[in-house]
């Protein structure tokens, strides 16, 4: 019930088209460049719409990015308590989630790295945290993040950070995205539906400089077509 950013609304309200269309598969030029300015605003400069895809939403970002790099029947990690959809989209694409389990005497934080390769299995294809984390709240430090940056290198898997709550961060604690950190195996999934009280407008985004990744999920996404040409257009003010 929180309304959106009003050059938004005002946007819809003064919409020039006459014709709605099917769209760029990719995402329309105008909010993939406003999503550049974004994600540059943030101290990510090297990054360009080649390392972008527009997705129906945060959901089909960690749906398509699972079955992007995994076959039937592979494995993902993924620390509980965690987003309950995560299952859903993990049975669609035919992965398994592997839990790993934290716990509230330490605010949810990660446990010790040993305790994590204890999970990895010959059919682990990546690591997936969601930071600041739904449903805990918690924060992930430098150095946890540090730790999978080097689990993930050091056995050849995928990271996936989630970080649709970057902004939704208080007492002053700050968000570390995964985007500090350099590899072609990191992988952001995004959103603008909590950002800017969007749900609706169902807009989000995959981010990574792996464009080999992006190239190969352009094909979902030419597959279904297209995200919303009137949300693209809203959001890209």
């Amino acid at each position: 019930d929180i309304k959106p950013p009003e050059v938004m609304i005002n946007s819809l309200k003064q919409f020039p088209e006459e014709i709605i269309r099917y769209c760029n598969s990719q995402g329309e030029k105008p909010f993939l460049l406003a999503l550049v300015k974004y994600y540059h605003d943030l101290g990510f400069k090297d990054l360009e719409i080649e390392n972008l895809i527009v997705t129906q939403g945060g959901s089909e970002a960690i749906f398509w990015t699972m079955m992007g790099i995994c076959e039937a029947g592979d494995e993902i990690l993924v620390f509980e308590p965690f987003y309950a959809n995560y299952n859903s989209f993990a049975k669609m694409a035919g992965v398994k989630l592997v839990p790993v389990t934290t716990t509230i005497v330490n605010g949810f934080h990660l446990p010790k790295k040993e305790e994590i390769l204890k999970k990895i299995s010959s059919r682990t294809k990546g690591i997936l945290i969601c930071n600041p984390s739904n449903p805990t709240g918690t924060i992930y430090t430098r150095n946890e993040l540090k730790m999978l940056w080097d689990i993930v290198y050091e056995n050849g898997l995928f990271l996936l950070s989630d970080e649709v709550y970057r902004e939704f961060v208080y007492d002053g604690g700050k968000s570390i995205s995964l985007l500090s950190f350099q590899g072609e195996n990191l992988i952001v999934l995004d959103s603008l539906s909590k950002r800017y009280s969007l749900c609706g407008a169902r807009l989000g985004c995959i981010v990574t400089r792996n464009k080999e990744l992006i190239k190969l999920v352009l094909k979902f996404g030419q597959a279904r077509l297209s995200a919303g040409f009137v949300d693209q257009q809203l959001a890209a003010n």
